[in-house]
């Protein structure tokens, strides 16, 4: 038999890229005439790519609304691109699972992510990272607010085996309700890396560090604010090698550095091993039983 067909869908809304109550009312008429009717009502999922996390990013983005996502957020997958949030909030880690990122860029060149809240939205999970450049180099990290939570060693910028990169007006809080939170950590031959007019905060229990140097030479850090709230052996600053390569060549200059816990050794800038360091021009404030 011929059929004639004719289809009506009513959206009522959308919630997380699910239509809620669709309702589809189908006419089927047959070649005498007849005409049989269905109304059928259902739910059905939408794969938006919008909301898919973790989003992989290609081509230069802007955001145009808040993004939340259960563990990693954004992953930027080509170079010389533009990750530009506009103001806008990514939260990731909404599970508490720990061990993943707001925004990661692995192996890439000259990209830039810029204008961004970026917000570990649980407590819970521990390795925690905002922004990840894991040999990620000549790229550039502008205007852009990071908070983690979790537990221990959380890092609010990692850049680790990256090059030539520079982090300017950005503010990195590590939070952890633990130890080992660093606001920023360079290692395994992070070279030549830049940040200006940044703020760098920790808060843990226990040898929390504002900005960690490992293994990384020629590290400047200008005009910037960095403080290490650890309850116990906080340090603003901390250069030292792991065993691959001593630190050289690494300028403080010009910095406002706080440290604040109730015990333990708490160090404004702790040169472990370095070679030609430069400290100069910094206000140095520790507040503790051993300073």
């Amino acid at each position: 038999q011929v059929f004639t067909v004719n289809i009506t869908v009513l959206v009522q809304n959308i919630t997380n890229g699910t239509i809620i109550n669709n309702t589809a009312n189908i006419s089927l008429q047959n070649s005498t005439g007849d005409i049989i009717q269905l109304n059928v009502t259902e739910n059905t999922t939408v794969l938006d790519p919008l909301l898919i996390c973790p989003r992989s990013i290609t081509t230069s983005t802007t955001l145009t609304a808040n993004r939340t996502c259960p563990s990693t957020a954004i992953i930027l997958n080509a170079d010389n691109i533009t990750f530009d949030c506009a103001g806008f909030t990514i939260a990731w880690d909404a599970e508490g699972g720990g061990s993943d990122s707001g925004v990661v860029a692995v192996g890439r060149s000259n990209v830039t992510v810029r204008n961004c809240v970026i917000v570990d939205v649980n407590r819970s999970g521990a390795g925690g990272i905002g922004i990840n450049f894991t040999g990620t180099n000549r790229s550039l990290i502008l205007n852009t607010s990071i908070q983690t939570n979790g537990t221990t060693l959380n890092h609010g910028i990692l850049l680790r085996n990256s090059s030539n990169n520079r982090i300017v007006d950005t503010v990195s809080n590590a939070s952890g309700t633990s130890s080992q939170n660093q606001g920023v950590r360079l290692d395994q031959g992070a070279n030549n890396n830049t940040f200006i007019h940044d703020a760098f905060r920790t808060n843990g229990t226990f040898f929390d560090i504002g900005i960690y140097i490992e293994d990384s030479h020629n590290t400047t850090i200008l005009n910037s604010t960095v403080a290490a709230l650890s309850a116990s052996s906080g340090i603003g600053i901390y250069v030292v090698t792991a065993g691959g390569g001593l630190p050289q060549s690494t300028v403080i200059r010009q910095n406002n550095i706080t440290t604040d816990g109730d015990g333990g050794s708490n160090e404004g800038v702790y040169i472990d091993d370095g070679a030609d360091t430069v400290v100069s021009g910094n206000i140095i404030r520790t507040n503790s039983t051993v300073n």
